[in-house]
């Protein structure tokens, strides 16, 4: 099951007042980045490289933790000393996606306030943050980003997947299907989507909480297989079903 999907473009952020709205702006630019190999990392420089023809190369980044080892990240720097990036205290920024809020992460909090202040060009966030001098990359072009991205690649990104012992499924083979129907009727019980995922399933054109394996989530981890491979974060290509030690591909929601 696939508990967290999205669409990566509005986790890209620049200043309120730059001049940029597409990735190709940010060439040469200095881009901060909080996680290199979290998932929504992985995705989004997959997309500027199938979307945007952007090599990692092209960009100088700024990053708040090191690379993974064996990864070849060239033109990058990392994130100065915490006593010399001041925080604003009075700065309001945090997460605030469908009116729930959440606090940002201290790095990412940084990194933010890097580009506030003009020492970065844009920030690429585990988090879709707002505040004072923030706004999305893409600004008012951001869903038809979205929509152009997932017409040419038909993919609807996954980031977190729920994850079951192979002894443990063996002690108890009904385990699967349990927590399948389990999280389906929590979902029905949630009731109408909210307004960014009502939208994004217009663009991706099915639920993409309907907790199956078919077509379009193997697709999808296909490509992000091929992008880990890409960035040096696996060694080899694979197949994704060997992601899966119980064959199980629903394609209902009942």
């Amino acid at each position: 099951m696939f508990l967290k999907r999205g669409f990566s473009h509005p986790h890209v952020v620049t200043r309120e007042d730059a001049p940029f709205t597409t990735p190709s702006d940010l060439v040469g630019r200095r881009v901060g980045i909080d996680s290199w190999d979290s998932s929504i990392m992985v995705w989004l420089r997959g997309m500027f490289t199938d979307a945007y023809g952007l090599d990692e190369s092209a960009l100088r980044w700024v990053l708040a933790e090191d690379p993974p080892p064996n990864t070849s990240v060239i033109n990058w720097e990392p994130l100065p000393e915490h006593d010399s990036v001041v925080v604003d205290p009075g700065w309001t920024g945090q997460e605030l996606i469908d009116g729930v809020q959440r606090p940002l992460r201290a790095s990412e909090r940084r990194l933010l306030a890097l580009l506030v202040s003009g020492d970065l060009d844009a920030v690429l966030c585990t988090t879709i943050p707002q505040g004072p001098g923030l706004r999305c990359l893409f600004g008012d072009r951001l869903e038809q980003a979205e929509a152009d991205w997932h017409r040419s690649t038909g993919v609807y990104p996954i980031n977190h997947t729920l994850a079951v012992q192979a002894e443990t499924l063996a002690d108890r083979p009904k385990l699967a299907d349990d927590l399948i129907g389990a999280f389906r009727a929590a979902r029905r019980k949630a009731g109408d989507p909210t307004p960014t995922l009502a939208r994004e399933t217009a663009i991706a054109g099915a639920d993409p909480f309907a907790y199956t394996y078919g077509a379009q989530e193997r697709n999808a981890l296909e490509r992000f297989i091929a992008y880990h491979v890409a960035q040096g974060l696996i060694d080899r290509p694979f197949d994704p079903d060997e992601l899966f030690t119980v064959p199980h591909t629903p394609t209902t929601t009942a």
